[in-house]
């Protein structure tokens, strides 16, 4: 961690929610292990309810895979290729099917009511900022999600003192990360004192919080 700097605040959204549910997922443990490590972690408000719908539809795609693997498993049996280890095929075929039944909806309420999270509220300014990111940015209207997400973000992260490292942790690049080429604009994020971190590793996060503004001297 940055030494003579203000406790680090993590921003996450909508797919740390859906990481931290689902077991299966590559970014679980990691997202696990930031959401009990009692670092602050703010999340917008509206990642809550876009979380549900994303959960529901992780929870559908799921079921969908595990009944294709039952029907490759019962065509394999018929032909008897699968015959020498049947018994093991049903074995986690039972246990991938009882894994795709469990209510996800009960987890996903558990991680929201985590004490380690704090919930950004949405106000006129999120608003305005949120509306004012279409012109200044590359988001478009089909992203309003996102916009109000990076607009909570965004107007939370400028009240902090100025030391605080400021990480926003997403796998969500396409819409997150600044660049050439991408929806925001290089060093988006440097007016805020804020790194963009792909994935949810903390100390990824800090190095690249110090290069950017303690190794440079920006302050």
């Amino acid at each position: 961690m940055a030494t003579g700097t203000d406790s680090v605040v993590v921003y996450a959204e909508t797919n740390f929610l859906v990481a931290a549910v689902f077991p299966h997922r590559e970014d679980h443990y990691p997202a696990n292990s930031l959401l009990n490590s009692g670092i602050r972690i703010k999340i917008p408000q509206v990642a809550k309810f876009e979380s549900r719908s994303a959960i529901r539809n992780a929870v559908r795609d799921l079921s969908n895979q595990v009944k294709q693997s039952r029907a490759i498993l019962d065509a394999l049996r018929e032909t008897r290729i699968a015959s020498l280890n049947s018994d093991t095929f049903l074995q986690l075929m039972t246990e991938l099917e009882t894994y795709a039944r469990e209510d996800f909806d009960r987890r996903l309420a558990d991680v929201i009511a985590n004490p380690a999270l704090e919930w950004l509220q949405s106000d006129v300014e999120t608003f305005a900022l949120a509306d004012r990111l279409f012109l200044e940015t590359n988001l478009s209207h089909g992203d309003m999600w996102d916009a109000q997400i990076l607009a909570s973000i965004l107007n939370d992260a400028k009240r902090l003192p100025v030391n605080t490292p400021r990480l926003f942790m997403s796998r969500n690049k396409r819409e997150f990360q600044e660049g050439q080429d991408k929806k925001l604009p290089s060093a988006f994020y440097v007016p805020y004192r804020m790194v963009y971190v792909d994935g949810f590793d903390i100390d990824h996060g800090m190095r690249l919080w110090e290069r950017q503004y303690v190794s440079q001297g920006k302050g």
